[in-house]
């Protein structure tokens, strides 16, 4: 795949962490009663991602389990979330084409939910108020993910 392609695809996944605070700041009191679920949807996409990734890309069974363990101890952390994001790359570039797209829809909803869970407390303590500023706390708290995009895409070349 061109290497636009692949920035252009990272990008628009990132994305979702803007639309994601967006949709939190327009109607909060439809996103309400999902907060709670939202933490184990993003469990749960986070899980999809690692299973697409461990059958397609052909892992061993040690490898697999290993990659599983670490990302169970790693959802454990609360703290370790942009840690876990910032990493989402890595499974995009690895994959093949056909696979790629996938995964980055995988990465949006991700992102979605990870903004949706971001600005709740901002919410709870009537924050929210200057949305810009609680978008830059939320742009800066993820910005790694731009970082190893970058890095992957000057690896590519």
């Amino acid at each position: 795949m061109i290497i636009l392609e692949y920035i252009l695809i990272s990008l628009l996944a990132f994305l979702g962490l803007i639309i994601g605070a967006i949709l939190s700041f327009i109607a909060p009191e439809e996103l309400k009663p999902l907060k709670k679920y939202f933490r184990y949807f993003y469990k749960v996409i986070i899980a999809l991602v690692l299973i697409v990734f461990i059958v397609f890309k052909g892992l061993s069974i040690l490898t697999s389990v290993l990659l599983l363990l670490l990302f169970a101890f790693l959802l454990s952390i609360e703290s370790m979330k942009p840690v876990i994001y910032s990493v989402m790359p890595l499974f995009l570039y690895s994959l093949d084409n056909r696979l790629v797209l996938t995964e980055s829809i995988l990465v949006f909803i991700l992102s979605i939910v990870l903004a949706a869970v971001f600005i709740e407390p901002f919410e709870k303590k009537q924050q929210v108020k200057n949305k810009l500023m609680v978008l830059r706390k939320l742009l800066c708290k993820y910005y790694y993910y731009v970082f190893v995009v970058i890095i992957l895409v000057v690896l590519k070349i």
